[in-house]
């Protein structure tokens, strides 16, 4: 007999084709029954066409299936951004967390001494501060080349001015992640408001990158609620945001700068992506909801909220009746850019405070040597 072969398209020889060492393709069974496009979780949103939206596109008219397998496209995009963008989010944020706790610890650092620098660092590990890995990983020359500007580091390697690295900065914040109530969360997450793909080359893109290109991925639908969000970024939160950054620059020292002229300075790179996060939360938060009580951490810097009662706040909240999603997202933004530009100087004193609390005493070096450490000890 002949040698017994599965052929590669069959049900087995997909099977087959799907066993990897470290793991397989398996069934999706759910609730006891198989469903191949049931969708439970984040993973298995619908990323790819199914076989269900064939066989829905069989109940439509044929002269109408390209225009709604066309959408289906757009929605799929859309669902895939959703999923990049939030992984992006996460983490920088998770990085930026890291690069400012270590740098917080490593206050007034002295170039011109790298053995001091050295034995510093080995002082806050001995303490518990920061993790025992550095000393498998990091030695006094590592350190000597990182504060002679010998040793690669990337946190400083953006080309835009001072007002884009602002910008980029404030857009970076999602909305939806302002942990006020769900209603309000829902719709900031649409993409009347935040820069969904439509097409698969504008996935993971930023929305100051999509802004520079002339917004290619917006759609007649949402056109008119999302320039007005951009609006809002460009007018009432920067202007928001550069009236706090320019009273805090003027009290940090000479060498420490946010700016270098119409640039932004090399401290600024490291800094600006990570207090431009705060200014936009505060903003948003404010703005919509000026009686939420907020204090500094007086430990880190930065603003703790009260977020039990942020998380009862509602549309219901801001006098916005469930009509549609568009007059819903138009009133939601309009309230907002209303109430930014209204936010109270006993409010714009508190985060200028918090915002500063957070760099005090840092330097370039400290920032340059957050990096290196973050990234050897692969925390």
């Amino acid at each position: 007999m002949g040698q017994p072969y599965i052929l590669m398209n069959s049900y087995m020889g997909t099977r087959l084709l799907t066993k990897f060492e470290n793991f397989e393709f398996e069934n999706k069974i759910d609730g006891g029954f198989y469903t191949w496009d049931s969708n439970v979780d984040m993973v298995k949103f619908n990323y790819a066409q199914s076989n269900e939206d064939v066989e829905d596109a069989m109940n439509i008219p044929l002269k109408d299936r390209p225009a709604y397998f066309d959408k289906l496209a757009q929605k799929r995009c859309e669902v895939l951004d959703y999923g990049v963008s939030s992984l992006k989010y996460w983490t920088r944020k998770t990085n930026q967390s890291l690069n400012l706790y270590v740098a917080q610890n490593l206050k007034k650092i002295d170039a011109s001494n790298p053995k001091k620098a050295y034995d510093d660092m080995v002082k806050l590990v001995e303490d518990g501060v920061l993790p025992r890995k550095i000393y498998d990983n990091i030695d006094v020359n590592v350190v000597s080349n990182v504060l002679n500007d010998e040793y690669k580091l990337c946190g400083a390697d953006s080309v835009e001015n001072l007002h884009n690295t602002i910008l980029d900065g404030l857009m970076n914040y999602p909305l939806e992640s302002a942990e006020v109530g769900k209603d309000i969360l829902a719709l900031f997450s649409t993409p009347y408001i935040t820069n969904r793909a439509t097409r698969p080359e504008y996935v993971g893109q930023s929305r100051l990158d999509l802004l520079k290109q002339g917004n290619p991925h917006l759609t007649t639908q949402y056109e008119d609620i999302y320039n007005k969000t951009t609006d809002m970024y460009t007018q009432e939160m920067y202007n928001f945001a550069e009236e706090i950054l320019k009273s805090i620059n003027n009290e940090l020292p000479q060498d420490s700068k946010l700016n270098k002229g119409a640039d932004a300075s090399d401290y600024g790179k490291y800094v600006l992506p990570i207090v431009t996060q705060e200014i936009a939360k505060y903003a948003v938060i404010k703005g919509l909801f000026p009686d939420i009580k907020t204090k500094i951490n007086e430990e880190t810097g930065g603003i703790i909220y009260d977020y039990n009662a942020l998380r009862k706040k509602s549309l219901k909240s801001l006098d916005i009746d469930n009509t549609s999603q568009k007059t819903e997202a138009k009133e939601l933004i309009e309230k907002l850019r209303v109430g930014i530009r209204h936010i109270s100087d006993d409010d714009k004193k508190q985060l200028r405070k918090a915002v500063y609390k957070m760099i005090e005493n840092t330097n370039l070096k400290s920032f340059q040597m957050a990096e290196m450490i973050v990234d050897r000890t692969k925390s």
